[in-house]
Order: C-alpha cells, then sequence, then structure tokens
C-alpha cells in the first residue's frame, strides 16, 4: 500500500482528461485536482464525481469489480473444462435430441459468461491506463524491496495492481482537497480571464458545469 493525497495544480489550459479511478472523461479549465503517492509522484487526475464521494466509496468501486471480474473469469473456466460432448448413435433420436440442447444451453451459458467478462474488464480499463501502468511499475518496486529486505526471491503477483489501490484508497477517510476549493479557485481565474463578467454570471458559468457533470450517470 502507499500514502495517497491530493492537490490542486494550476495548468492553465482547457483540457480534457480522464479520470485516474473511474475513467470518466473531464474537461480541465485552468486547474486541476491530482491523485499523489506521496514520495512517488502523480497517479493520475480525479474528476468532480470521485472527489464529491469519499476515498472508500472509491475502494468500494474497485472491490466490487474486482469481484465481479473473478466471478465472471471463474465461470468462464468452469465452462471451458466441462466434458466434451459425446455424440449419440445415429439411431437414438432422443439421445441426439438432448445432446443437442445440452450444448445449446452451453454455448449460451459461455456466450453470456464471455460477454459479461468482457464488459467488467471494460470497466476496469475505463481506469486510465496510466493509472494502471503506474500502479503495476508501484507494485514492482515494492516486491523488489521486499524481496531485498527478506533476501528472497520476489513473490510472483498477478493483478494485484486494482487490490493496492484499493486498500491505500481504504486508508483514507476523506479526501485533503475538497471539491468546493477547487470550484473557488476556478471562479478566480474565469474572473481573471473575463473580467466584465459579474461575480452571479461567473458563478452560473463555474457551478453549472460542475453540477452538470456530477448529474450525469457514472
Amino acid at each position: 500500500m502507499f500514502d495517497l493525497s491530493t492537490a490542486i495544480v494550476h495548468h492553465d489550459l482547457y483540457r480534457v482528461v480522464p479520470c485516474c479511478l473511474c475513467g470518466a472523461e473531464w474537461e480541465e479549465q485552468w486547474v486541476s485536482v491530482a491523485l499523489l503517492i506521496q514520495g512517488k509522484g502523480t497517479l493520475g487526475d480525479l474528476c468532480p464525481r470521485c472527489l464529491a464521494t469519499t476515498p472508500k466509496s472509491r475502494a468500494n468501486r474497485l472491490h466490487e469489480l474486482n469481484q465481479r471480474m473473478a466471478g465472471f473469469n471463474s465461470q468462464v473456466q468452469e465452462y471451458l473444462t466441462q466434458p466434451q460432448p459425446q455424440i449419440p448413435e445415429l439411431g437414438d433420436m432422443a439421445a441426439l435430441q438432448a445432446e443437442t440442447l445440452r450444448l445449446r444451453e452451453r454455448t449460451e451459458q459461455l456466450r453470456l459468461a464471455t460477454q459479461q467478462c468482457r464488459a467488467a474488464r471494460a470497466e476496469s480499463w475505463g481506469i486510465t491506463h496510466q493509472t494502471l501502468a503506474q500502479l503495476a511499475k508501484l507494485q514492482r518496486d515494492l516486491n523488489r524491496l521486499m524481496a531485498d529486505a527478506s533476501r528472497l526471491d520476489p513473490p510472483t503477483h498477478g493483478g494485484q495492481e486494482m487490490g493496492m489501490l484499493e486498500n491505500s484508497l481504504l486508508r483514507l477517510d476523506c479526501w485533503p482537497t475538497k471539491l468546493t476549493d477547487v470550484i473557488r479557485l476556478e471562479r478566480a481565474y474565469y474572473q481573471q480571464q473575463f473580467s466584465d463578467l459579474t461575480e452571479l454570471e461567473i458563478r452560473r458559468a463555474v457551478d453549472h458545469r460542475y453540477q452538470q457533470f456530477l448529474t450525469q450517470p457514472a
């Protein structure tokens, strides 16, 4: 696990970036909120929706996704290891029909399980490639350090990056950066760029954009 934190970053740009926790694309205007691993650098940017929730709720979402993926993978493996079809004698029509029905059911089960597995993997990859690559690198670094400390060969870990992120999020009670602070700072930059607008007009422009994003389905 790693110590996570957040920070507001001023980049003076309009840019569309994927959230490093949910993959949702968000248009950043002048400012962003970086998710940091202390001593390691930036993991990625957080969208307002993730920032408006608690780190533990994000961890629960990752846990639920991991559980679904494990279940779907288990189903696919179960169907793949079922006995191969036994073709009855051609004259035994009842046996032929029964075996045909069994094969149809098995094919449909495998098709559905594979479809669900692909959907879960696609949702997982909604968390950006950069995020997963960074987590994988950190996991390898951690394994190497543990191996050096214990003078043992590095343990083999498969697919633990998401679990590492989940456990790190569970250690945070709340985000150090508040969404209200981000909105307030964006209003200030908006005022600098459009000095002829009133405070009410700026609030409508900035706050409406955040509210619209927050109310969209996740």
